[in-house]
């Protein structure tokens, strides 16, 4: 016979692992996310005889929507990651880890990037 509580353990640990699982696919697709985002940069590119005060705020709205496609694998498997850890599945910590450096380092790289690129 189970308890009450047991039930909502056995809840917990299948949504646990779920969330683990999804943690590692959402960084299984950031190679997707990266190919797609610099698609969309280039898309976005503005007008290269434009004035350079321009050219700074062309280069920062292409910027966002490019970090946000870049980034949002990263995102979702970090608050999936979280959500397994909360739900005491020790391997969401795997996919909480590695999304968490994925998205410091591209979101450096895309800041750096972009900076340098605006004051050129």
């Amino acid at each position: 016979m189970t308890t009450r509580e047991g039930a909502t353990n056995t809840k917990s640990s299948s949504t646990g692992k779920r969330d683990a699982r999804r943690s590692l696919v959402a960084l299984a697709f950031f190679p997707v996310s990266v190919i797609v985002g610099f698609v969309l940069g280039s898309a976005l590119l503005g007008d290269p005889n434009a004035p350079d005060a321009l050219k700074r705020w062309d280069a920062f709205v292409r910027i966002v929507p490019l970090w946000l496609v870049i980034e949002t694998p990263s995102i979702l498997g970090i608050v999936f990651g979280i959500r397994a850890m909360r739900a005491g599945e020790r391997s969401g910590s795997t996919g909480l880890i590695l999304n968490s450096l994925v998205f410091a380092f591209f979101t450096l790289v895309t800041l750096v990037g972009g900076t340098v690129d605006a004051f050129k």
